[in-house]
């Protein structure tokens, strides 16, 4: 697999991670198309405009969020908040339900300095947050209107406990309107950014105090 170097700052330290070549992807999808296996084309294998919205909320007032919690990110792709969160957090469990992501990721473990990072096969569409987790990471998952109804559900539930925390990323899409005003219960702040001439918002979801 050609791997390319996506190379970052934090504070006065050089980080990188390992993602594939866009051609890698390509033809790699191409061939398992034409064998028969129809896999959904590879986007977790690039680093979307969201993904460095949250990363740079992470690092800029996000991390109060996540000092020593327990974190999990879904639809992690490449993981890029995951990494940036096991900077500051007690534990990180990366997922995604693309197999390939979650070896990717593992690769990219080989050299991080922090030793607190998970990784878990995981889909959103039949499966629930484990109790001990209180921080969800979220980076263009509403991508797809047709997970909406089962990303509401997971978020519903993750958040009836009242100490939990969803940090959503999400490009200013016309597809996401409805799905983020369905949120707007659950909206505490928000931050916006322009990443590679993206428009992205970072929301902080919580359950709200009973009057």
């Amino acid at each position: 697999m050609t791997q390319i170097k996506y190379e970052f700052q934090v504070g006065s330290s050089e980080y990188y991670l390992f993602i594939p070549s866009l051609q890698y992807l390509q033809t790699s999808y191409e061939e398992s198309k034409s064998k028969g296996n129809f896999k959904p084309f590879p986007y977790w294998g690039k680093v979307w405009p969201a993904a460095k919205a949250l990363q740079k909320f992470l690092l800029e007032v996000g991390n109060t969020f996540i000092q020593k919690k327990q974190i999990m990110e879904i639809g992690c792709g490449i993981g890029l908040p995951s990494f940036i969160a096991s900077l500051y957090a007690g534990s990180v469990l990366v997922s995604d339900y693309h197999e390939d992501a979650i070896n990717q990721i593992k690769i990219n473990l080989g050299h991080w300095p922090t030793k607190n990072i998970q990784t878990k096969l995981f889909n959103w569409q039949n499966n629930f947050v484990d109790n001990h987790i209180e921080v969800l990471l979220m980076s263009d998952v509403n991508y797809d209107p047709v997970s909406h109804e089962s990303l509401n559900r997971l978020i519903g539930q993750f958040l009836s406990k009242p100490n939990n925390t969803i940090l959503l990323s999400t490009p200013d899409r016309i597809a996401g309107v409805n799905f983020i005003d369905h949120l707007s219960g659950y909206i505490q702040s928000s931050m916006q950014y322009n990443i590679d001439e993206t428009n992205c918002f970072v929301y902080v979801l919580q359950k709200r105090a009973a009057p």
